[in-house]
């Protein structure tokens, strides 16, 4: 199974199961998230596993409640450029929109 294809499997599994994302690699070191990584983080997942596979964003907003409402990570496109992962989330922590800001290239 490809990595991408492994991580995406991951990331659906735990949020079907409730179970914490595995700790991945902190962010693409100091360069940010790698190109899989920015492919594994899909809709149904919470702000909490997140911030458990990845560590602290770059940026994070938060409404009045205190309650995440966007996360931001460095992110690598398929050439290693580094560009943005934007995360927003709903009002109980769950994502609903990912963005990525740079070209969407395969490796």
């Amino acid at each position: 199974m490809r990595v991408p294809a492994l991580l995406a499997a991951l990331s659906l599994a735990a949020c079907s199961s409730g179970i914490k994302l595995p700790a991945l690699s902190m962010p693409g070191s100091a360069d940010g998230l790698s190109y899989a990584e920015v492919q594994s983080v899909h809709p149904g997942v919470t702000a909490a596993q997140v911030r458990d596979g990845f560590g602290e964003p770059l940026a994070t907003a938060r409404r009045a409640d205190g309650s995440v409402e966007r996360m931001e990570y460095v992110a690598l496109d398929a050439k290693g450029d580094r560009h943005r992962l934007v995360l927003d989330f709903d009002g109980k922590g769950v994502l609903v929109g990912k963005q990525f800001t740079g070209p969407v290239l395969r490796p």
